[in-house]
């Protein structure tokens, strides 16, 4: 298992804090308040879209979450991006927010999800 980028979950920790209007201890609870559920959500698509991190690696940044809790969780807010516009402009406004470095996603194979070195 690999080490966790603390500064980079920060970055996003902090981004989704101002845009989504909840604290870091909201979204590392266990609590089903949907502001906080989306706010996991939008954590996990992030995590896993901009660094190299296994679903593992995220849950136990977020609260040792099991790794299906983050699976879960970050298919729930892919469903609500793919419907809904406002997360979709959340999700946007939180990637602006973050550092240049941060904001490119990283290549994965679309069959295993391995990450692609260029």
């Amino acid at each position: 298992m690999g080490e966790i980028d603390v500064s980079a979950s920060e970055y996003i920790f902090k981004a989704i804090r101002k845009e989504l209007g909840v604290t870091k201890e909201q979204i590392i609870s266990q609590s089903r308040l949907r502001k906080n559920c989306d706010a996991r959500g939008m954590y996990a698509v992030l995590m896993r879209q901009l660094t190299k991190h296994t679903y593992q690696e995220i849950g136990e940044f977020i609260g040792s979450k099991h790794h299906a809790t983050v699976h879960h969780s970050r298919t729930a807010m892919l469903n609500l991006l793919d419907v809904s516009k406002r997360h979709r402009m959340q999700k946007d406004a939180i990637i602006k927010m973050l550092p240049e470095d941060l904001s490119e996603p990283i290549k994965r194979c679309e069959h295993c999800r391995q990450i692609i070195h260029e």
